[in-house]
């Protein structure tokens, strides 16, 4: 099942079922630059991809959002797919699992350190429609993916919001070097009351990047 493109990124953990466009922060989400190389989504197979990068984004009863979205200063060329964990949950909102592939604007820099770090930190701050998180217990490691350097992000995103159960957000971020100087990025954020065979889809997810 797609679901329409002009849903802010932030909806993808947050949604309002009763509108396709209204979000907190969607003046952060805005459909990507179709000169940046925004990349292009198989829908058949579910694979995403950015330059030479690849990833199988999960099956039913994640729905897809064909349509390569921007996180305005955090990430270009987002394509990404949901799954609700609490549906209607103050009655109106839904809350959900994520996953995620999109590439770093050109003008961060660091080395892959840094900008895990940092990255782990914006998306913590940025996708959550103006809740407010705390980002913690982060930890990276070093995560090659088909030769070329990567760093893997763990982290827990903290919140507390009124009628909602979950109270954090795993965090996993994947970031991979490709030739051409660009850094790719696969996330996933999965709350931490999510059914296990979403949380699982997501990992597979996570665990499908490749390059070509």
């Amino acid at each position: 099942m797609f679901v329409t493109a002009s849903v802010g990124l932030a909806l993808v953990i947050w949604r309002d079922p009763s509108t396709a466009t209204s979000s907190g922060a969607a003046d952060r989400a805005l459909p990507a630059d179709p000169d940046a190389a925004a990349g292009h989504l198989e829908g058949s197979s579910r694979t995403a991809a950015i330059g030479n990068v690849t990833m199988v984004l999960p099956g039913s009863p994640y729905s897809l959002y064909p349509d390569p979205m921007q996180l305005k200063g955090v990430l270009e060329s987002v394509f990404s797919a949901s799954a609700p964990v609490h549906e209607r949950y103050d009655g109106r909102h839904t809350w959900s699992a994520a996953v995620l592939l999109g590439r770093l604007p050109a003008v961060v820099n660091g080395d892959l350190e840094a900008q895990g770090r940092v990255t782990a930190q914006q998306l913590s701050e940025s996708i959550f429609d103006g809740h407010s998180t705390r980002l913690v217990d982060v930890t990276t490691s070093d995560h090659a993916v088909g030769g070329q350097a990567g760093l893997l992000v763990t982290g827990r995103v903290r919140y507390a919001i009124d009628g909602l159960p979950s109270r954090y957000d795993t965090l996993t971020v994947l970031l991979v070097g490709v030739d051409d100087g660009s850094v790719v990025v696969a996330a996933t954020l999965v709350p931490n009351d999510t059914d296990p065979k979403l949380a699982r889809q997501a990992a597979a997810a996570l665990d499908s990047v490749t390059i070509r």
